[in-house]
């Protein structure tokens, strides 16, 4: 099983992919830039997303078997 975690570089992001990387569970971490903060789990992969862009979300769901969404847009939409 593998969780996508959107907004993995904020706060409430961050936490809930240390909880599930700790419990050995494979993470994608999606987010605006590159993700640097769990380089040290073999368990996490980085995916660059624009929640914005319909194929970007696609491709990143199409990863998971479960998404978490704890993203927010910087841009009015």
């Amino acid at each position: 099983m593998c969780v996508g975690v959107l907004g993995s570089t904020g706060n409430v992001g961050k936490y809930v992919c240390k909880k599930l990387l700790k419990s050995g569970v494979s993470v994608i971490g999606g987010q605006r830039h590159e993700n640097i903060d769990f380089t040290e789990y073999a368990n996490f992969t980085s995916f660059k997303i624009d929640i914005l862009n319909l194929e970007s979300l696609k491709s990143f769901c199409e990863k998971c078997s479960i998404e978490i969404g704890r993203a927010s847009c910087r841009e009015r939409v």
